[in-house]
């Protein structure tokens, strides 16, 4: 089973088309076709980098919100702009 997983995720990563993008605010979305949507979204982020990324969606979209690591309190987005790189599966 786990063989079978491993092959599958690699073929999913594999097949992204990976683009440069940016999250003004800390905030990244995008449409996606419904006929077709990705079947993974992969990020590419900074070795430095001192967010994660909140990522939420359905078959017509996807929202991605940037947090700091070291939240006190209620998580907000930074309100910088955090430059990344975006996958999108083809299969």
């Amino acid at each position: 089973m786990q063989d079978s997983t491993d092959l599958i995720l690699a073929l999913l990563r594999d097949s992204c088309s990976w683009s440069g993008v940016e999250a003004p605010e800390g905030r990244y979305g995008a449409l996606l076709d419904a006929r077709h949507p990705p079947s993974l979204i992969c990020l590419e982020l900074s070795d430095r980098a001192d967010y994660y990324p909140k990522i939420s969606g359905g078959i017509h979209r996807f929202h991605i919100q940037w947090l700091p690591w070291l939240d006190q309190g209620t998580a907000r987005a930074i309100e910088s702009t955090i430059k990344f790189r975006l996958g999108l599966s083809a299969l």
